[in-house]
C-alpha cells in the first residue's frame, strides 16, 4: 500500500507508513492515542515518534530511542542527572581572583591578614630629634622649647645642631659628643654637649662649623653655662648653649675682643707696629651674642704712640681701659651719648695744680683760678672740628682729675688735618658722625687702647 505522504509502498493492510509512520489512507487512526495538538505529530502505540514533515538524520534511530527512554517513567531522573554531569563537565572553568584591596588603609588589613608577622603600626614620630637627652632631665615641654631653639638657629646659622645631655664617660666631653652625635649630622655640624653628672659642658664642630666656634666663641658660651650648671640649671644651660652659637663669621669675630665688666658697648683701639695708628671696631656687648657695630681701617694716635704713663707735654695717647664721657661740640649731635653744647668762652682747663684740673670750663684761658687752658669753642669755630668724645682717662671733666696725668683727650672728629696727634684718637667728621649714632650712654661704653 502506497502512503500518500512519503510515497513508500508498504505491505497490504498495514495502518501505519513503515517509513514516516503516517497513517495510512485506508487506515482508521486509533482512537486510543492522538498527538497533542500543538505539537505537530502522531505516534502509533508502542512505538517511537518522527517529527512531522523530517528526515531522519543518520545515526538519529539511537537518539530516539534514548530521549524516549528519558521521556518514560524513571528514565526523566536519569536525563536530569545526566544533565547535570554534562554541566559539570563541560562548563568552562573560570579561576576565581579574590579582591583586590581598594586603598592602602585596606591592603594594610589584608596584608596583616594574610602575613600576621607584618607590623601593622607605623614607626614612630620623634618631635625632637635634635635634643639627645640620654639623662632624663629634661621635662618634655623643656625639650620642645630647646627643639624649637635649635631650629631657629639652623636656620639663622646654616649649621647642623645636636645638643646631647649625657652623663659623659671619662675623658674629653667634646670628643664623646662628636663620636655620640657625627652619625647623625652633615660634614658641617656643632655638638653642644653638657656632662648632667659632672656639671660640664663643651662644644664639639664639624667642617665649617669651626669658623663659627672659634676658641674665643666656646670659651665665652662654655664658661656662662658652667656658671648656671653649677646651680643646677641644666635647662638654663642648654638655652645658653645654643643661644651662643654665632649667626654669622663676622659675629664670632666679635668674640675675639675682651668684653669690659659692666660695659654693653666698647670701643676697641687697636694700635699698629708704629702705635701712631691703628684701627677702631666698636662691638655691642648687650645681648647673649655680641655685635660688631662699626669699624674704621685707620685712626691716628699720639705723636708718641701710645703710653701707660700719660703726663702733660706729652703727646702720647693713654692705653688702657677706659669709660666714654660726654660728646660736646658747638652745634647739635645724633646720639644717644650725653652731651655738652660749646658756646664762646668754653676752655678745658690743663694746668694740674688748679682744682678744675681736666675740667670743662666757662673763662678765659688763663686767671686766678688756672693758669692755663684750652680754648675749646675755638676747635670748633676754626672749622677744625666737628665733634669730640672726652675719654675719661684721668676723671670725668666735671670734678679735678689726678695730679699731671694727663688733661684733655678725646676722640676727635676732624674736618681737616686728619693726622697723628696730641694724644687724641682721631677720625674724620664723617666718621664721629657715624660712630656718635651708634653709642648709647644706657649702654655704658667704653673705649679700650693697646
Amino acid at each position: 500500500m502506497l502512503c500518500n505522504n512519503c510515497k513508500t509502498d508498504n505491505l497490504p493492510g498495514a495502518k501505519f507508513c513503515r517509513h514516516c509512520g503516517q497513517p495510512l489512507a485506508s487506515a482508521t487512526p486509533s482512537s486510543s492515542f492522538s498527538a497533542p495538538p500543538e505539537q505537530g505529530y502522531s505516534t502509533p502505540p508502542g512505538q517511537g515518534y518522527t517529527p512531522p514533515n523530517q528526515t531522519a538524520a543518520k545515526g538519529g534511530g539511537k537518539g530516539k530511542i534514548i530521549l524516549a527512554a528519558c521521556l518514560s517513567g524513571g528514565g526523566i531522573l536519569l536525563a536530569v542527572a545526566i544533565a547535570v554531569i554534562c554541566i559539570m563537565i563541560f562548563s568552562p572553568k573560570t579561576p576565581v581572583t579574590p579582591a583586590q584591596p581598594t586603598d592602602a588603609a585596606t591592603a594594610a588589613v589584608t596584608d596583616a591578614l594574610i602575613n600576621p608577622a607584618a607590623p601593622t603600626t607605623a614607626p614612630q614620630f620623634n618631635p625632637y630629634p635634635n635634643v639627645i637627652d640620654d639623662s632624663g632631665v629634661l621635662s618634655d615641654s623643656q625639650r620642645g622649647e630647646l627643639q624649637t631653639r635649635i631650629e631657629r638657629k639652623m636656620s639663622s646659622c646654616g649649621k647642623d645642631i645636636i645638643l646631647l645631655l649625657t652623663d659623659a664617660p671619662e675623658g674629653e666631653l667634646a670628643d664623646y659628643a662628636e663620636a655620640k652625635c657625627s652619625d647623625k649630622c652633615g660634614s658641617n655640624a656643632i655638638f653642644p654637649v653638657i656632662d648632667t653628672d659632672k656639671g660640664k659642658s663643651a662644644y664639639s664642630v664639624l667642617g665649617s662649623a669651626s669658623k663659627l666656634m672659634t676658641k674665643e666663641v666656646k670659651s665665652s658660651a662654655v664658661s656662662k653655662s658652667d656658671e648656671l650648671l653649677k646651680g643646677g640649671d641644666r635647662f638654663g644651660a642648654s638655652k645658653k648653649l645654643i643661644d651662643m652659637i654665632p649667626d654669622t663669621e663676622k659675629q664670632a669675630k666679635a668674640f675675639s675682643f675682651k668684653p669690659v665688666n659692666g660695659a654693653g658697648q666698647v670701643v676697641y683701639v687697636k694700635s699698629n707696629s708704629s702705635h701712631t695708628s691703628g684701627k677702631l671696631t666698636l662691638v655691642d656687648w648687650t645681648g647673649d651674642l655680641p655685635s660688631i657695630e662699626y669699624e674704621i681701617d685707620t685712626v691716628y694716635l699720639g705723636m708718641d704712640g701710645i703710653t701707660e704713663n700719660p703726663r702733660e707735654g706729652l703727646s702720647a695717647t693713654p692705653k688702657g681701659t677706659f669709660k666714654l664721657g660726654f660728646a660736646f661740640s658747638d652745634h647739635s649731635l645724633n646720639t644717644k651719648l650725653n652731651t655738652r653744647l660749646i658756646t664762646d668762652g668754653d676752655v678745658w682747663v690743663d694746668d694740674p695744680d688748679s682744682a678744675y684740673y681736666n675740667t670743662l670750663q666757662h673763662g678765659s684761658t688763663s686767671n686766678s683760678k688756672w693758669k692755663s687752658a684750652e680754648d675749646t669753642y675755638s676747635i670748633f669755630s676754626s672749622g677744625r672740628n666737628d665733634a669730640c668724645i672726652f675719654i675719661e682717662h684721668n676723671g670725668d671733666g666735671y670734678t679735678r682729675g689726678a695730679y699731671n696725668k694727663g688733661s684733655c683727650m678725646y676722640v676727635s672728629g676732624k674736618n681737616r688735618d686728619v693726622t697723628k696727634s696730641y694724644g687724641d684718637v682721631n677720625l674724620t667728621a664723617d666718621q664721629m658722625r657715624k660712630l656718635l649714632s651708634y653709642l648709647d650712654a644706657s649702654k655704658n661704653p667704653y673705649i679700650v687702647i693697646s
